[in-house]
């Protein structure tokens, strides 16, 4: 079964040419803005998944985003772990825009596992970490 082994979101993920690792900026905890509907520039979403040996390698799996009952985004993807038991999956969205304060749910939903959720809440003010 496939597992979550780390999971953020952050303002950036950006990968190294020359050897293939992630940096990661601007981690985002809470989504504080003054007004919504909020539009934010970068957003990006960063897991790394861990199969088992008997889990095969490859596997279709959607993405999608929401707010309560409202569907934000939505992308079907697929996970190749190749010959390695640890992947990492990063999307970036541009221009991606938050209805409303309340929470938002990201989730990837591969074939044959569960769902996994990552939840961040999207708050009126201007305190801690900020978009």
């Amino acid at each position: 079964m496939i597992r979550v082994k780390s999971c953020l979101l952050a303002e950036s993920i950006e990968a190294d040419p020359t050897t293939g690792q992630s940096s990661v900026l601007g981690v985002i905890e809470v989504i504080r803005a003054s007004s919504f509907p909020l539009t934010i520039p970068k957003l990006a979403f960063f897991m790394m998944l861990e199969r088992e040996a008997s889990d095969a390698a490859r596997c279709r799996a959607k993405f999608s985003i929401r707010q309560g009952n409202r569907g934000l985004a939505l992308q079907s993807m697929d996970i190749d772990f190749g010959e390695e038991l640890i992947v990492r999956v990063e999307l970036r969205l541009s221009q991606f825009t938050i209805p409303s304060p309340g929470p938002v749910a990201f989730r990837l939903a591969p074939e044959g596992a569960g769902a996994i959720d990552y939840v961040v809440q999207a708050s009126p003010g201007v305190r801690g970490s900020t978009i």
